[in-house]
């Protein structure tokens, strides 16, 4: 039985970040902060999806302001989905994060994606503000309990049904394979 996760991932470890294991049946969401607690409650799972960029465009190394967009970016604006540019502040301590993560997870022998549930929810005609809405669809996939959910807890479950589409072939890919995908899937 494989393993699937999903991680809505916050910039900074003082915030919470989204955490969800799909196990058979079973779903496990949790808010957790230290990168570390993140690695462990993940570490045997076959296939995670990040929302969180996890690479940077064709040859660069680190980012620089006037940068050119990555390609999978570039389909979003032309998509009209909005996203923040890896530029700003907050999203360039995002991309260090996560590619930190992203490195640390394919050292234990993971699959790692990134995703992006903003246009999971686009594509899907879902309004990003409205859990409950998410919720309610995403249960018709996953045994999800009855309860209250953070948006980084939902945004977490999407990143795992995201995941979980992925190793069935049912996705999207965005980018190029020579600079990085991002993978999103309609739910």
């Amino acid at each position: 039985m494989s393993l699937i996760g999903g991680i809505d991932l916050s910039a900074l470890e003082k915030n919470y970040s989204g955490v969800c294991v799909i196990e058979g049946n079973n779903t496990y969401v949790n808010k957790l902060r230290r990168t570390e607690e993140i690695i462990e409650k993940v570490k045997n799972c076959d296939i995670i999806a990040i929302d969180a960029p996890l690479f940077l465009p064709k040859n660069y190394k680190k980012i620089t302001k006037g940068m050119p967009q990555r390609k999978c970016d570039i389909e979003l604006k032309k998509s009209k989905i909005k996203y923040f540019p890896l530029a700003m502040k907050y999203m360039k301590i995002l991309t260090y994060r996560g590619m930190k993560i992203k490195n640390k997870l394919e050292k234990l022998g993971i699959k790692v994606i990134e995703t992006y549930p903003g246009a999971v929810y686009d594509i899907s005609g879902l309004d990003r503000k409205n859990s409950k809405e998410i919720i309610k669809k995403l249960s018709n996939y996953l045994n999800i309990e009855n309860r209250k959910f953070s948006k980084d807890e939902v945004d977490a479950i999407t990143c795992a049904y995201v995941a979980m589409s992925f190793y069935n072939g049912k996705y999207i890919a965005l980018g190029n394979s020579s600079e990085g995908l991002m993978i999103i899937s309609k739910i």
